[in-house]
């Protein structure tokens, strides 16, 4: 368990900067590098992979739902599943209000998280 509730974004390959985990809503690979949704207008961009990422924000309540993005659980509003299919979506607290995919290899995570 980390000594502080902070985890650094590797803002360069000569920067980091902390930011508190639970003020992130949800992290978005962008090819090689991630980024870190805030708010609507406030993104960061951390330049590690989305895997090299999680690793440091899993302690703090996040699960990867896609190939391409993990989520604070904290800042879910609801999962539903999607229209005309099996598939499942996680839909996020105001103000971000997005609206996730979750995949079939990942959707037990998900589950897990919530204790089911």
């Amino acid at each position: 368990m980390p000594l502080i509730d902070r985890v650094l974004i590797h803002s360069s390959e000569s920067r980091r900067v902390p930011i508190e985990p639970a003020k992130v809503y949800y992290l978005e690979a962008d090819g090689d590098e991630t980024i870190l949704h805030v708010r609507p207008s406030r993104k960061l961009r951390d330049v590690r992979s989305l895997g090299e990422v999680l690793v440091a924000y899993q302690p703090h309540g996040f699960v990867r739902i896609h190939r391409g993005h993990a989520v604070n659980v904290r800042r879910i509003r609801e999962i539903v599943r999607r229209k005309k299919g099996r598939e499942w979506q996680v839909r996020l607290h105001p103000p971000v209000n997005r609206v996730l995919p979750v995949s079939r290899s990942y959707l037990a995570e998900l589950w897990k998280a919530f204790g089911g």
